[in-house]
C-alpha cells in the first residue's frame, strides 16, 4: 500500500529488500505496534476533529471514516487514506492523518528542527510544509492516484497543521516506474515463484495494466496552499 511506496520506490530493484518483500507479502506476520502507534490510533478521532474544525470556516466539508484500500487500475497498487472528504467548493477529496507521538504535547514549529520530522521550513523560512523527501510525501503522491487532491494533517495536543497536497506527475513517473520494477522482480515471484515463466507474465500484465492507468490530471501540480491553525 502507500505507506511502503517510497521504500519500494528506494530499494534496488535488482536486489531488492528480502524484508520489505515479506511486509508486503505476508502482512499479518508483520503487523507491528508500539507506543508511538497506539497514541496515533487512539488520537486520530481528536486530530479529525480538530481539522474539520480549522476548515469550517472556509469549506463545507463531510469527513468519512477511515476508507478501505482502494485498488488502482494498476493492481498491485492499493491506498488506504485516513479519510473520505466531500466539500462543496473542492469536491471529492482524502485526508491523511499524522499524531507524531515525539512531538504530543509540543508546537510543530519545535517539531521542525528535527532533521527527520516530516514537516520543514519552506525556502523562505518562514512557513511550514511537507518534506518533499520524507516518506509521507511518497505515501501522499501514491494515494492521490486514487482522488486528485488530499489535505495532509499533523496534530499534536498543542497544534494543528494542514497542506493541501496536489498531483506531481513527474514525481509519479519517476516513482511508477521504479515502483514496477520493485513489483516485477521482488513482489510477484515472492507471491508466485521464481521461475522464469512468472517473470515473463509479470512483464505482461504490469505493462498492459500500465497502458491503461488512469493518467493525473496533467494541469494539477504539486504546488499547495498551506493553511495553518494554532
Amino acid at each position: 500500500t502507500a505507506s511502503k511506496f517510497k521504500a519500494a520506490c528506494s530499494t534496488n530493484p535488482d536486489k531488492p529488500s528480502k524484508s520489505l518483500i515479506k511486509m508486503i507479502c505476508y502482512p499479518s506476520a508483520h503487523l507491528f505496534s508500539n507506543a508511538a502507534t497506539k497514541w496515533g490510533i487512539s488520537n486520530e478521532s481528536e486530530a479529525r476533529e480538530a481539522y474539520e474544525s480549522s476548515i469550517a470556516a472556509q469549506h463545507s466539508i463531510s469527513l468519512l471514516g477511515q476508507w478501505a484500500t482502494h485498488k488502482t487500475k494498476l493492481a498491485f497498487l492499493g491506498a488506504s487514506p485516513d479519510g473520505l472528504v466531500f466539500c462543496e467548493c473542492c469536491g471529492k477529496g482524502l485526508c491523511e492523518i499524522k499524531c507524531p507521538c515525539k512531538y504530543k504535547d509540543a508546537m510543530l514549529v519545535a517539531a521542525a528542527v528535527d532533521s527527520i520530522f516530516c514537516l520543514k521550513y519552506d525556502d523562505n523560512g518562514v512557513d511550514l510544509c511537507l518534506d518533499t523527501v520524507h516518506a509521507y510525501c511518497y505515501q501522499l503522491q501514491c494515494q492521490l492516484f486514487v482522488s486528485g487532491v488530499l489535505d495532509f494533517v499533523v496534530w499534536t495536543a498543542e497544534d494543528l497543521f494542514v497542506q493541501r497536497v496536489l498531483p506531481d506527475n513527474d514525481f509519479w513517473d519517476r516513482m511508477l516506474t521504479r515502483a514496477i520494477l520493485f513489483y516485477k522482480k521482488g513482489v510477484l515471484p515472492e507471491m508466485l515463484g521464481n521461475d522464469s515463466h512468472v517473470l515473463l507474465l509479470s512483464h505482461i500484465l504490469v505493462n498492459h495494466n500500465h497502458k491503461t492507468a488512469t493518467k493525473m490530471d496533467p494541469g494539477a501540480s504539486s504546488n499547495s496552499t498551506l493553511r495553518v491553525a494554532n
